[in-house]
């Protein structure tokens, strides 16, 4: 009886441990961001990064101009899309973004933004999805 209990409790721990372990087992988040330069009308997207850090420090890099550049936007939920719209407007710009839970609602919204933000001509720029 007692090799038998034995053998039960070493079969329920393997099972356990080849599930991820017996509880609370968590997801390791997923980070990204969107940094923008509203000088040069310029815009970097970084997704799938393993912290906040490395995701602002990546779209600072996307974005071109580290000193100009600056993080506008910061997500960590998985399954995510960013989407950079952009406009030409007179002399200048306009980088308007959307994060939603797939690319074409994200593109929507990106579109939405940039014309509420007075663009004229938007368009689809860049995106990322993680």
């Amino acid at each position: 009886m007692h090799k038998t209990m034995m053998l039960s409790l070493f079969a329920i721990t393997l099972a356990l441990t080849a599930c991820g372990g017996g509880g609370g087992s968590e997801i390791t988040p997923i980070y990204g961001a969107i940094a923008v330069n509203s000088t040069r009308a310029d815009a970097g997207i970084a997704t799938g990064f393993p912290s906040q850090n490395d995701a602002d420090f990546r779209a600072i890099q996307d974005c071109g101009n580290t000193q100009a550049c600056t993080i506008v936007k910061r997500f960590n939920e998985a399954r995510q899309c960013a989407v950079l719209a952009f406009s030409v407007n007179g002399s200048g710009g306009i980088v308007a973004y959307g994060v939603e839970a797939n690319k074409s609602a994200a593109e929507t919204s990106a579109l939405r933004n940039c014309v509420s933000q007075g663009g004229n001509y938007c368009e689809l720029w860049k995106y990322a999805c993680q």
